[in-house]
């Protein structure tokens, strides 16, 4: 039973006083990484122990880490949520022991399963998954967001973020119709439960055009965007998602002039709030669609924007993004070693979404074709087609072949420059049929 005067001690004069009723030594009570110099220290009110060492150290001394920290044992279902709650906290704050707080949700995680406390799992998974995603880890958020979703504890009402989350994951590693299925259920749920929630509606209503636009389903992927394009809402964020949705769809349809009316509109509606980093996805979505249309120059400003206000908030995604878009400026401006070296970087960054790495690709291509590198520049040129291809941007395709084809009737390869002038007038004839 804990003595009323315990509860002010500091956690080091607890360490000490408990360490001593069992008649143990410093040396005793150490272990790896926690030396009996080190144990000294914390007892001496030198240093604070991190969350692994007060474990480490209560498993020795036969006590609950609790009871160190706090002088007071708790019952271990409250015992479980308090070291979720701080292990959550510390995750998104970003602390620099965030991978030892991720290495501590495991753990409750897995000690929840085990005692059947469904919840407190779920919520595990959910802070675990969101956490990976943000990482660009996005199978390893696939493994825990799934499973939660499915759980019947996580609604789209309340946990949306983790419902776009999850869809943005499955796109990424190229599985779009999943990504639809999760939208549609969460539409599904809001017009049952909350219909007049227009913000809710047009987060997932966006963010399923994009997912039916990356499968091809274009009248689909309209039509969810034709209702709540019109809604009244004061809501800023709420118009930004359809704007840029817009914009997507209309770059894939190969209207960037349209498309890029519709940025504008966005990037002025977010410099009136100050959410950095949408506005610098914006701005890297606007630099991509010049890019690919011949604004070259006009697309550096919007680069050097979007550069600057991801900062250090970029996750691995947005970064490699960035450097492929980088990449393609340099290379189209005559710069083809810097091009190589941020196409080869983005590719490492994109390495889980293989899908995004086309406009990378197409910047190593156009840098070797600079240089008159020819064997380099195919099978680059190759692998930037079939992936721009699979993304349903068969104009930019339909472009990057042409500058193959150009590039391969220059090196007297004309049989090999046919077939891709050949490729480039079929992707044309298909590009932005609707199915």
């Amino acid at each position: 039973m804990t003595q009323p005067d315990q509860r002010d001690e500091t956690v080091g004069q607890r360490i000490k006083r408990v360490r001593l009723e069992r008649g143990l030594t410093q040396r005793a009570i150490a272990g790896p990484g926690v030396t009996s110099v080190y144990v000294s220290r914390i007892e001496s009110g030198q240093r604070r122990p991190s969350v692994r060492v007060i474990r480490m150290l209560a498993s020795k001394l036969g006590v609950t880490p609790e009871y160190l920290e706090t002088g007071v044992d708790l019952p271990p279902s409250e015992s479980l949520e308090l070291r979720l709650s701080d292990a959550e906290l510390r995750l998104r704050l970003g602390e620099d022991d965030s991978r030892e707080a991720e290495e501590e949700l495991r753990t409750v995680l897995s000690e929840a399963k085990s005692a059947a406390m469904t919840d407190l799992a779920v919520r595990a998974q959910l802070a675990i998954g969101l956490h990976e995603a943000h990482n660009g880890r996005h199978r390893d958020a696939i493994e825990q967001l799934s499973p939660a979703v499915e759980s019947g504890l996580v609604s789209a009402l309340a946990h949306p973020r983790v419902y776009t989350a999850l869809a943005d994951c499955y796109r990424f590693i190229g599985r779009p119709e999943d990504a639809a299925d999760v939208l549609e259920r969460a539409l599904d749920e809001t017009d049952r439960r909350t219909p007049h929630d227009y913000a809710a509606k047009i987060r997932f209503a966006s963010k399923l055009s994009e997912a039916l636009s990356d499968l091809g389903r274009f009248d689909e992927a309209h039509e969810a965007l034709a209702t709540i394009k019109d809604w009244p809402i004061d809501d800023p964020y709420a118009r930004i998602r359809v704007l840029r949705s817009l914009a997507r769809l209309a770059a894939i349809e190969g209207e960037p002039r349209v498309a890029l009316g519709q940025l504008r509109e966005a990037i002025t509606l977010l410099a009136t709030t100050e959410d950095s980093l949408q506005l610098a996805r914006a701005h890297l979505l606007a630099a991509e669609i010049m890019l690919f249309s011949g604004k070259v120059e006009e697309a550096g400003p919007n680069l050097s924007a979007a550069e600057r206000l991801f900062g250090m908030g970029a996750d691995q995604v947005d970064l490699g993004a960035v450097r492929a878009n980088q990449a393609l400026y340099e290379a189209r401006t005559g710069r083809p070693e810097r091009a190589l070296d941020l196409g080869t970087e983005a590719i490492e960054l994109l390495a889980e979404v293989p899908a995004d790495q086309a406009t990378a690709w197409l910047a190593i291509a156009v840098a070797h074709a600079g240089t008159g590198n020819t064997d380099e520049a195919d099978p680059a040129f190759a692998k930037a087609v079939d992936q721009l291809t699979a993304s349903n941007l068969r104009r930019e395709a339909s472009q990057a072949c042409r500058e193959w084809s150009a590039m391969l009737r220059s090196a007297g390869r004309i049989e090999d420059a046919l077939d891709a002038a050949e490729r480039a007038a079929t992707l044309a004839a298909s590009r932005a049929v609707r199915v």
